[in-house]
């Protein structure tokens, strides 16, 4: 059968780690071999989700149906579909349907361009250029824990302009840099978007 037309459009979502797609598409009129196929013969369709190293498939969407709502989470997501007809015939898959457009942090960054994909960091400042953002990024000493040493760098750095401790970058090393610091205690940088490492 032939690949179904596939469009994509994101919708906001209450949750803030998710987004809703839906994904619409137009029903095939012909067989991967060219011959006529009617709407009768379509029994239903399947859409498959990979999102990142997870997939799972969606199946027996009914043949009325063109479009599907489809909660997708942070990072890289692609669908593809196949349409199954009256006689448990699947076709081959679709063309892929990319959605690159995920924004975790609500701060116009797509993720995979995102230094700092959990926290809101339009301005992408990067200081010490390791990939990280300086909202995200108390590993001052780069061993990628924040820990004893990054602590003692920052008590030095205190009341200073020092812009890799200056994590909020308002000029100074002050409380609200103290607080990002203590949120980041014994953890690693980031995380980071892929294409930003």
């Amino acid at each position: 059968m032939k690949y179904l037309m596939m469009i994509a459009a994101l919708l906001c979502s209450p949750a803030l780690y998710a987004v809703e797609v839906v994904v619409q598409w137009d029903a095939p009129t012909e067989r991967e071999d060219g011959t006529p196929l009617s709407l009768s013969e379509i029994h239903s369709y399947t859409a498959y989700v990979f999102e990142g190293a997870n997939s799972h498939a969606i199946t027996d969407i009914p043949s009325i149906d063109t479009s599907l709502m489809i909660t997708l989470y942070p990072g890289d997501n692609t669908i593809n579909m196949t349409t199954v007809d009256t006689e448990g015939r699947e076709s081959a898959r679709s063309n892929d349907v990319f959605l690159a457009g995920l924004d975790t942090d609500l701060d116009g960054i797509r993720d995979v361009l995102d230094n700092c994909t959990l926290v809101a960091n339009a301005a992408q400042r990067d200081t010490d250029l390791d990939g990280y953002g300086n909202m995200c990024d108390a590993d001052l000493d780069g061993d990628n824990v924040v820990g004893f040493s990054d602590y003692s760098m920052f008590g030095t750095a205190w009341g200073t302009s020092d812009p890799d401790s200056d994590f909020d970058g308002d000029g100074t090393v002050g409380f609200s840099d103290y607080g990002i610091f203590g949120a980041s205690w014994g953890g690693p940088p980031g995380p980071a978007g892929e294409l930003v490492q």
